[in-house]
């Protein structure tokens, strides 16, 4: 593995979460000054199919990518934004009776989050 992979997966394993590329970027070159914006983006698709981070797209198109890389649904808030992981053991388990066992899904459900709620 490369310098720069490293470099990219350390700062996201102390920074779990869900992030854009370019929140990535900013979050990386913070820690890592001489990570490229190139470097960044050309290294998250390698990540993804390493199986250290998962793709998700948002309903308006946006890659976003998750340090879970476990199979599990979201919680999106439809004012700010935020995502956070949901992880609902019947879901995964109707979801495995239906199609088989170990079957990627994405589920998100829109909720507003405390933050937004007050």
């Amino acid at each position: 593995m490369t310098r720069q992979r490293i470099a990219i997966l350390t700062c996201l394993t102390k920074h779990p979460g869900h992030y854009t590329a370019a929140e990535i970027f900013a979050l990386a070159k913070d820690e890592y000054p001489a990570l490229s914006r190139a470097t960044v983006y050309n290294t998250l698709p390698i990540l993804v199919e390493e199986g250290k981070l998962s793709k998700i797209v948002s309903d308006d198109a946006t890659a976003v990518y998750d340090t879970t890389v476990i199979t599990h649904a979201h919680a999106v808030c439809p004012v700010c934004g935020k995502w956070e992981d949901v992880f609902v053991p019947e879901v995964s388990r109707v979801i495995g009776e239906t199609f088989g066992d170990d079957v990627p899904y994405t589920l998100s459900i829109q909720r507003i989050c405390k933050k937004c709620k007050k």
